[in-house]
């Protein structure tokens, strides 16, 4: 499980290896991380979109 929380924490997530988990708690880590793993590239679309338009 520390493998699959270092690459989510990268934004590698591998259909392959979360294919293969099999408790319903390591389920519910991976989907913790891959919400925050989208959260954060929402945030990084908005601040380049800020730096664009604060930068013209």
């Amino acid at each position: 499980m520390d493998y699959m929380a270092q690459k989510g924490t990268k934004r590698q997530f591998d259909i392959v290896e979360l294919s293969n988990l099999t408790g319903i708690a390591d389920m519910d880590i991976v989907a913790t991380l891959f919400t925050y793993d989208m959260l954060a590239k929402e945030g990084e679309e908005y601040w380049i979109v800020m730096s664009e338009v604060c930068n013209d």
